[in-house]
């Protein structure tokens, strides 16, 4: 399959000493116009931050994947698995969500462990949606804790690829508080930006739902009901495997049995926050950072 031009989405966790009045506000969905350098035709609503021009991003398949890195975080003694168990439990609260005529027509399978730790997407080659902790160092940014990139293709708003960094150099988050911090960034994974609604788990400011659960609330029901309806990937093969293959390492390559191809069906912590948005363009392909 032909890609052409991709974008790269960077979602990001950080602290933000700011507590959200209670708003009616509703979701903000992610769009081709959140990038660094936006058009001028994107205009940022004043009230909500939401880009109401662009193209929606989203998956546009039946189900996705995700894959843990080998090592898991042995600063936090977490091991892959048990990191993957609560990236799936996170995952399942957005696929399991109550629409109005049924749950979301989409799903997230663990693919996982995976040898590989970098961020990367490779057009013509095998891919992984990673998951993985960074023990060494952090680059991007004190204060920010977790951090998402989505890359999507600027001509249609589809998603192929998304990867999530979990700063543990500044941050020791409880398995409660992780298990929330990945909550949020699938919310980001699906094509979710930031709310303003003080109880959702899309809230830019963790700070203000401190010692809440991972539960989703009305707004977030109500975007991923909104970017999935019940019912609209209904005739589709379930193929969680990345439509250009999946590798368990890195480089794009295909490695024997680590690699399957894909059907292809066509038709974005003490505390957790967003902020910002930083990008670089990479061989004709926008790499955009937004904080979360």
């Amino acid at each position: 399959m032909g890609y052409g031009l991709e974008a790269r989405l960077v979602l990001t966790l950080g602290l933000l000493l700011l507590v959200l009045p209670r708003s009616a506000l509703a979701f903000c969905r992610t769009t081709t116009c959140d990038i660094a350098n936006p058009p001028p035709e994107c205009v940022a609503d004043a009230v909500s931050g939401c880009f109401l021009q662009g193209i929606p991003v989203a998956w546009r398949r039946a189900c996705v994947s995700f894959a843990v890195n080998d090592q898991g975080s042995p600063l936090l003694e977490l091991e892959a698995r048990e990191a993957a168990e609560l990236a799936s439990r996170a995952f399942a609260r957005w696929s399991l969500a109550a629409c109005d005529s049924g749950v979301p027509s989409i799903q997230a399978w663990d693919l996982g462990p995976m040898l590989c730790s970098r961020v990367e997407y490779f057009p013509n080659g095998p891919n992984a949606n990673l998951i993985v902790f960074r023990e060494q160092s952090w680059e991007h940014g004190f204060l920010t804790a977790a951090l998402t990139t989505v890359t999507f293709l600027e001509g249609t708003g589809e998603i192929v690829d998304a990867d999530l960094e979990v700063n543990v150099v500044d941050f020791a988050p409880s398995r409660e508080f992780l298990e929330y911090i990945f909550t949020h960034e699938a919310g980001h994974f699906y094509g979710l930006n930031h709310s303003q609604v003080a109880d959702s788990v899309m809230q830019p400011s963790y700070i203000a739902a401190l010692d809440a659960p991972a539960v989703l609330g009305a707004d977030d029901v109500a975007g991923i009901c909104s970017i999935y309806p019940p019912g609209a990937a209904q005739g589709q093969v379930c193929d969680p495997a990345p439509v250009t293959g999946y590798d368990d390492d890195c480089g794009g390559d295909v490695h024997g049995a680590c690699a399957s191809s894909a059907r292809v069906s066509r038709a974005w912590w003490t505390p957790l926050l967003l902020a910002l948005i930083l990008a670089a363009w990479v061989r004709r392909a926008r790499r955009d950072r937004l904080h979360c």
